[in-house]
C-alpha cells in the first residue's frame, strides 16, 4: 500500500469519525422548572438525600432540609 492510498483512506475515515457526530440529533434537556417542579414532587426523605449529596454549602444544606422537615411535618 503507498502512502498515497493510505492517506487517503486516512482522510476518508476520519471524515466518516467526525461526520457522524451530530450534535443536533441529542435530546433537549429539561428547563430549571421542570427540574424544580420533578423535586418538589419527590418525597421529603429523597428531597433530603439529593440535597445532602449536592455542592451547596453545609450552611444552605441545613436550611433547606429544615425548610423541607417543616414542610413535611418531620422532626
Amino acid at each position: 500500500m503507498n502512502k498515497r492510498t493510505l492517506y487517503a483512506l486516512v482522510v476518508g475515515l476520519g471524515a466518516i469519525v467526525i461526520g457522524g457526530c451530530d450534535p443536533g440529533n441529542q435530546p433537549a434537556s429539561p428547563s430549571p422548572d421542570e427540574i424544580k417542579k420533578t423535586i418538589a414532587a419527590m418525597p421529603a426523605d429523597k428531597q433530603i438525600e439529593m440535597i445532602q449529596h449536592s455542592p451547596m454549602s453545609p450552611q444552605q444544606k441545613e436550611q433547606k432540609i429544615a425548610e423541607i422537615k417543616a414542610k413535611a411535618g418531620m422532626k
